[in-house]
């Protein structure tokens, strides 16, 4: 796929241009989840890009940590075209969608940078650090690919193309009939149980983190949040979200349900 590309061969890409790369990966390799609402297939994903040639990939060997301490949770090496991910991930983690949707984000979208975009370096490692990036910092250009790659694993994840349908499928099962599709959060008690009731059911469903289905909702404008009575949570960005899930001392929502 072609993009506008910097001096580094970053694409130059807003968020809805990532949202719309983000369906056409899915179009190619998982159409059904942009028809109907469905958990992305990521281990069919995988496999098929591996049968194709196009990545390969590995899981349960310890990636290690940064000088600082920081662990790595995965990477993706631009010349072997391979994603790995750390052996503290196992699939029942709320961690491990995630990090494989991000490093398919690079994968789909950082493939021809130049090495100085990473210091040098042919491999993108992304540490519980890196992964959180709280906003775009012009003089590194490492923020820009997380960013981009952070985009792209909600969209893939979380498509916005039956994300407003997943919630509409709910609140019917709930005997819900007005305001199918919205969710506003105040402190109304019955708002307030309705709207964890349906996040828990939709994280469920999309094997994402409860908190990452807030913020996706929230920029999809599914979720609507009274600023006056819930002024955090109208505010977090996606960084806040993952400084919090990929936080060294674990995430508060550790483990998928299933």
């Amino acid at each position: 796929m072609r993009f506008r590309r910097d001096t580094f061969g970053i694409p130059v890409l807003g968020g809805e241009d990532v949202e719309n790369i983000a369906e056409r990966f899915l179009v190619h390799v998982a159409p059904h989840v942009l028809q109907a609402p469905a958990v992305t297939p990521l281990a069919a994903i995988m496999q098929q890009l591996q049968a194709q040639g196009h990545c390969t990939f590995s899981f349960g060997r310890d990636l290690g940590s940064t000088v600082e301490g920081y662990k790595y949770l995965g990477y993706y090496d631009l010349k072997r075209k391979h994603i790995a991910i750390d052996a503290s991930l196992s699939d029942q983690d709320v961690r491990f969608p995630f990090t494989v949707a991000h490093e398919l984000g690079h994968f789909y979208l950082h493939g021809r940078i130049d090495p100085r975009a990473l210091r040098a370096a042919d491999v993108i490692r992304d540490s519980t650090r890196d992964l959180v990036t709280h906003r775009i910092d012009a003089s590194n250009p490492r923020t820009l690919l997380e960013w981009q790659a952070n985009k792209f694993a909600a969209a893939v994840l979380m498509p916005r193309a039956t994300a407003r349908d997943a919630v509409i499928d709910i609140q019917r099962e709930r005997g819900i009939a007005r305001n199918l599709g919205s969710i506003w959060l105040d402190r109304q008690a019955y708002n307030s149980v309705e709207y964890k009731l349906t996040m828990t059911h939709l994280a469920t469903f999309y094997r994402v983190s409860r908190s990452v289905a807030r913020f996706r909702l929230r920029e999809l404008g599914i979720l609507r949040v009274d600023p006056k009575t819930m002024p955090t949570r109208a505010n977090e960005s996606l960084g806040d979200i993952l400084a919090d899930l990929f936080s060294p001392a674990g995430p508060n929502e550790n483990r998928l349900t299933t």
